[in-house]
């Protein structure tokens, strides 16, 4: 298990449980090697942890010439902690695949997720070159992108239409937690779109929609996603979800 936490001198730090007990992994003010060097930890959380122990998190830092740092000299990125080594997944200032050129920003929401494979999922804003890449107020667009080993790919972008879904574009791209990617690679995530919202499977490089809020099974009645899907290494999909009547209930979509 990977978890953050802070500690009784108010630092935060990144720990995983084991058989042998609690580890740290990072520690606020631990050396974060990055761009020149000469990085400092600020801030880590949002940490997943797969079934080799690999760990992937998001991390805050800034050179150790500029503590006290502000939010304007620091910099936030998404890391991979693999057999001892921290390797940058997405970084402020890296170019965005797909997007004629932006540049990733500083802005980044919504969970992370990890496969068996090694491979990242996460939601990325972009801006054009030049911009201040570190202002959390300035973004261009957002996607959802998978990094595998040192190479970035888009998943899904802004705007992107839809297959299945009657015309409907994404206007927002979500991210779910738990088991969001099985060990073939199925990718199972939410996405605002522009009439309402669904649930997508991501496999290759298809995108299916399992099911849409307007588009739901006879006999939910109108389903819009919440919280939390999960997909197995059989391709089963199990989510939550509430229909018209404000019902919530729990819902399997089995792979055809």
């Amino acid at each position: 298990m990977a978890f953050s936490a802070t500690l009784d001198d108010e630092r935060r730090g990144l720990f995983v449980l084991t058989e042998d007990g609690i580890k740290p992994i990072l520690l606020q003010e631990d050396s974060f090697p990055v761009f020149s060097g000469d990085e400092i930890l600020e801030h880590v959380d949002l940490p997943v942890i797969n079934d080799k122990g690999e760990i992937v998190f998001r991390g805050r830092f800034s050179e150790s010439s500029k503590i006290p740092s502000s939010i304007n000299n620091s910099s936030e990125g998404v890391f991979l902690f693999r057999e001892g080594e921290i390797i940058p997944v997405k970084l402020p200032g890296q170019q965005a695949p797909g997007t004629n050129g932006m540049v990733f920003g500083q802005g980044h929401s919504s969970w992370i997720a990890l496969g068996n494979n090694s491979e990242v999922i996460y939601r990325g804003s972009f801006i054009k070159p030049g911009k201040n890449a570190n202002d959390l107020r300035s973004g261009e667009g957002s996607g959802l992108y998978l990094w595998s080993d040192g190479e970035t790919r888009i998943l899904a972008l802004e705007g992107d239409r839809i297959p299945g879904a009657k015309g409907s574009f994404i206007s927002s791209p979500g991210i779910l937690t738990k088991n969001t990617i099985n060990d073939s690679g199925d990718i199972v995530l939410s996405a605002a779109t522009t009439r309402l919202g669904g649930l997508f499977l991501f496999s290759g490089e298809e995108i299916t929609p399992i099911v849409l809020a307007q588009d739901p099974p006879p006999e939910i009645k109108g389903v819009i996603l919440t919280s939390t899907a999960s997909i197995n290494n059989r391709g089963d999909i199990v989510f939550f979800g509430d229909d018209i009547l404000r019902r919530t209930g729990v819902f399997l979509a089995k792979k055809r």
